[in-house]
């Protein structure tokens, strides 16, 4: 396993390098427009405010739940009728937890849950929300301790640091439109929206 922005960063890295790329970091893409000959998108250069408009023959928009892309295109998504809420958190800690490095699924119909290891002090846990609960109910490990232990076993609560906690929703819709000049991929198909905090839950 791996810390997400730790593999998003090994592309960037790998194409800083290349001829025949640009990376345009800190920029925002403010309007998506197709025509005959492809897509105009708009970017702001959010350092300085400049905007500049591009080109391209194709656009793949891997932008998110809120996908700027999927709305410039027109897209839909048809509803599948299944919604959870999930608290995320990442714990870290250098005591052994002492499980299986694999990735751990609880198939509770109550509160569905999973557990995995990536790099060598973090871990992560996914819980269902049960109806009442918001992410505020585990602001702290006094709280999330009952969630957890299944896995933590001995160590105590002091050991173990949260360095991440998130709410997400999970919504299953499927993409009902496409286009030859623009596409979707990853989160802006599907619309699991997350909001994210550091230490502590929020």
């Amino acid at each position: 396993m791996f810390d997400q922005p730790d593999l998003e960063q090994l592309p960037c890295t790998g194409l800083a390098g290349l001829d025949g790329f640009t990376l345009r970091g800190n920029t925002e893409v403010t309007g998506i427009a197709q025509d005959e000959t492809g897509a105009r998108v708009e970017m702001t250069d959010r350092g300085t405010d400049a905007r500049e408009t591009i080109h391209a023959e194709h656009v793949l928009g891997c932008d998110g739940a809120n996908s700027l892309t999927r709305t410039a295109i027109g897209a839909t998504l048809a509803d599948l009728k299944f919604d959870r809420r999930w608290l995320v958190v990442d714990i870290a800690t250098t005591a052994d937890l002492g499980q299986w490095e694999g990735v751990h699924q609880v198939c509770d119909a109550r509160r569905a849950a999973t557990y995995m290891r990536f790099g060598k002090t973090r871990y992560r846990w996914e819980s269902r929300l049960l109806p009442g609960e918001t992410g505020d109910d585990f602001h702290s490990l006094d709280r999330l301790y009952p969630l957890i232990a299944p896995w933590t076993k001995d160590i105590p609560a002091g050991d173990l640091e949260i360095v991440r906690g998130s709410r997400s929703s999970d919504r299953n819709r499927r993409p009902v439109h496409s286009t030859t000049a623009t596409a979707l991929s990853a989160g802006s198909i599907h619309t699991r929206r997350r909001r994210s905090t550091s230490n502590p839950v929020a």
